[in-house]
């Protein structure tokens, strides 16, 4: 079973490194999603939109391989999960 601190972990180092080196940012986008998949095998994907200096950063990861429309969704904003992301933060799951 996964360790939902796993997943925070994950959101923390992709939210902490948007600003920094872009293949980095790719490593722990990918991560984040194989975390989510774990989580939710049924996933479409994620959304998250980071807000860092003032200025909204939004990255995409679609499951396109899964051949289905989602038809929920789960919107969490950021600053609830923790007090180091700005408001305006978000994740859509």
């Amino acid at each position: 079973m996964l360790n939902p601190r796993s997943f925070l972990t994950c959101l923390h180092e992709l939210a902490g490194g948007v600003d920094g080196d872009l293949n980095e940012v790719g490593e722990h986008l990918d991560e984040l999603t194989a975390t989510l998949e774990q989580v939710v095998p049924g996933s479409a994907g994620l959304q998250l939109t980071v807000v860092r200096f003032g200025h909204p950063v939004t990255l995409d990861a679609t499951l396109a391989e899964r051949g289905h429309r989602a038809v929920t969704s789960l919107r969490v904003p950021l600053p609830l999960l923790s007090r180091v992301f700005e408001a305006g933060g978000r994740i859509v799951f």
